[in-house]
C-alpha cells in the first residue's frame, strides 16, 4: 500500500497522504507495526521537504501506533526522546503535549518512571480543573484514556473502573483510540466481576467486546487476540470448559500478530486461571502449569521491555513458591532440595 502510494502522489503530498491513511483507516487493512512504520517514513517525508505540519503530527501517530503493537517500550521512549529534542530545535510544540502525556505513560509502563522520567511533565488538568473529562476537549480525553491504561497495567482496578466512569466516548466507535481503550475497559471489568460479581460490569463487558467484534469485522485481525483473552476470562470466571484452550488462542493470536504486551497479559491470566483452579482441585498439574504460564507471560514482559511487569510477575512467582514450597521441591526442581 505504502509503495503504490509513493508511485501515485508526488513526493510534495506524500506525508500529508501518510499521515492521513495509515493514522485514521491504515489499520483496517495492514497491521499496526505496518502502520507504524510508515507513519515514521511520513515523519521523514514531511521534514525533508519543510512540511512541519504533517513531519510532526506523524511523530505522535508513530510512537502510538508503536505502543498499540508492542513495541519495545525503551525503544519507544527513546523515539520520545528524539522528537522531542527536535521540536525543541524547530520550535514547534503543535503536538508536544500529546507527546509527553505519552511518555508519561511509558515511562511508568517501563519502570514506574523510577529512572525513565524527565523533568518536564504533560499538563493534564483542563480548562476548569474538573476531574470530569470533556468530551470536546482532545488533549484532556486523551489524557484521560492514558491515565485508564496506566491504571490497567498497575493494576490499580478500582481507580481504572472510576475513570471509565468519567471518559465520554464516541457510541459510534469511529477512532481507532475509542476502540482500544474498549479492551481495557473490558478486561478491568472482568477483573472487578471475578473479586465483586457486579452486574454492572458484565455491562461493560459485553459492550466492550460487542465493540471490538465489530472493529474485528472491517480489521487486518487486530483485534482477534484481544476478544479471545475477554472470552476466556468470562469462561474462566463461569467456570465453563474450554477456558485453558480459549487462553491458548488468544496467546497464539497475540504472537501472529507481534503484540507481544499482550501475549504477556493472556500468559498472566491464564497462569491465574489455572492457579483458581488448583485452589479448588489442588491436582498438581495445574499448580505446574500457572508456574509455567507465569514464566511465559515474565518472558514477554521483558521482550517488551517492562520492567515494572516483569517485577510484579516475579512477585506472583515468589507467592507461587512461598504458598506451595513441598510441592514444588519434589515436581519443579530436578531431584527435589
Amino acid at each position: 500500500m505504502a509503495m503504490s502510494m509513493s508511485k501515485r502522489f508526488g513526493s510534495k503530498d506524500q506525508a500529508a497522504l501518510f499521515l492521513s491513511f495509515y493514522a485514521m483507516v491504515g489499520w483496517r487493512v495492514e497491521p499496526m507495526r505496518s502502520c507504524a512504520s510508515n507513519l515514521l517514513r511520513g515523519f521523514e517525508s514531511g521534514l525533508s521537504i519543510g512540511d512541519a505540519h504533517s513531519a510532526f503530527h506523524s511523530t505522535l501517530q508513530h510512537i502510538r501506533f508503536a505502543f498499540y503493537s508492542g513495541e519495545n517500550l525503551q525503544k519507544i521512549l527513546k523515539d520520545i526522546d528524539y522528537y522531542l529534542g527536535l521540536m525543541a530545535e524547530y520550535n514547534n510544540e503543535m503536538v508536544k503535549n500529546f507527546m509527553l502525556i505519552h511518555r508519561e505513560t511509558l515511562s511508568t509502563l517501563f519502570d514506574k518512571g523510577e529512572a525513565s522520567s524527565i523533568d518536564e511533565k504533560a499538563v493534564y488538568a483542563n480548562a476548569n480543573g474538573s476531574d470530569i473529562c470533556n468530551a470536546d476537549d482532545q488533549h484532556f480525553l486523551t489524557s484521560y484514556c492514558y491515565k485508564i491504561v496506566q491504571s490497567f497495567w498497575l493494576g490499580h482496578h478500582e481507580r481504572c473502573n472510576h475513570q471509565m466512569g468519567n471518559l465520554p466516548l464516541n457510541r459510534s466507535m469511529i477512532h481507532l483510540n475509542e476502540i482500544w481503550i474498549r479492551f481495557y475497559f473490558g478486561m478491568n471489568a472482568l477483573q472487578l466481576l471475578r473479586k465483586n460479581g457486579l452486574a454492572a460490569q458484565v455491562k461493560i463487558y459485553e459492550e466492550s467486546i460487542a465493540i471490538l467484534i465489530d472493529a474485528e469485522e472491517n480489521s487486518s485481525g487486530s483485534f482477534r487476540n484481544k476478544i479471545l483473552l475477554m472470552k476466556a476470562e468470562l469462561m474462566s470466571i463461569d467456570r465453563v470448559r474450554g477456558a485453558e484452550e480459549m487462553y491458548d488462542a488468544a496467546i497464539d493470536a497475540a504472537r501472529m500478530n507481534g503484540f507481544v504486551h499482550e501475549e504477556g497479559l493472556a500468559y498472566e491470566r491464564a497462569a491465574h486461571h489455572y492457579l483458581n483452579c488448583y485452589n479448588v482441585d489442588k491436582t498438581l498439574f495445574l499448580l505446574e502449569k500457572s508456574w509455567q504460564y507465569f514464566m511465559l507471560a515474565k518472558n514477554c514482559y521483558q521482550k517488551w521491555g517492562s520492567k515494572m511487569k516483569v517485577n510484579s510477575t516475579d512477585r506472583e512467582l515468589e507467592k507461587l513458591w512461598a504458598n506451595d514450597m513441598q510441592q514444588f521441591r519434589t515436581s519443579i526442581l530436578p531431584g527435589g532440595m
